[in-house]
């Protein structure tokens, strides 16, 4: 993320997050969830999925309420900050997790599986794009160091799940032309927000 503009990133990752929130559910009640959500692995209701002082996700929460704008921006920074991902892997990690929730035929995520599914399309997107070689072993101990409840043999399992249930293993070989079009999107997204939206609690 060296030679990327930070000032542009930060909009990137202003856009993702924005995107996050917009697409998850304010009650998943209506209906029962697809296959995947039922998935203890991508289910924060089945345990605890690491450490959550924004109270992204609570348990307490009988609302099921959107998690406020500034938890979406802190996991989103925190993921692009730590993994130093580029503009092309935040990008496809939300591509992947948008693509999951069209798959299944869904407007919306639920409340309880934003969180791991993200970080479950961060992974294989680092694993997709990184020409490092990064392992599991490494990714998982990237997500204990920001407070997430994983082991290699979980993240290995996330992403199992993710590439088979959730996109049929439909991974696209992108372009940059591609890449440019979510890049500005998800800018233009950033730059829509009020500076002080991420302060507020929704």
């Amino acid at each position: 993320m060296a030679e990327q503009n930070a000032f542009e990133f930060q909009f990137i990752v202003s856009g993702v997050a924005a995107a996050l929130r917009y697409v998850s559910a304010k009650s998943c009640s209506s209906r029962p969830s697809p296959d995947i959500f039922k998935n203890p692995l991508f289910d924060e209701r089945c345990g605890s999925f690491g450490n959550d002082p924004l109270q992204f996700f609570s348990k307490d929460a009988q609302s099921f309420s959107t998690a406020p704008m500034v938890a979406f921006r802190s996991m989103v920074n925190d993921l692009s900050t730590n993994f130093d991902l580029t503009t092309e892997e935040l990008a496809t990690a939300y591509y992947h997790f948008e693509n999951v929730i069209r798959k299944l035929d869904m407007k919306t995520a639920p409340f309880y599986a934003v969180r791991p599914l993200f970080v479950a399309c961060v992974s294989v997107a680092i694993k997709t794009l990184d020409d490092s070689g990064i392992t599991v072993a490494e990714i998982s101990e990237v997500l204990s160091e920001l407070g997430y409840n994983v082991t290699p043999s979980k993240v290995g399992q996330m992403e199992c799940a993710l590439l088979s249930d959730g996109l049929n293993f439909d991974i696209h070989s992108f372009t940059m032309e591609t890449f440019d079009i979510y890049k500005n999107a998800l800018i233009n997204e950033g730059i829509s927000l009020q500076p002080t939206a991420y302060s507020e609690a929704g």
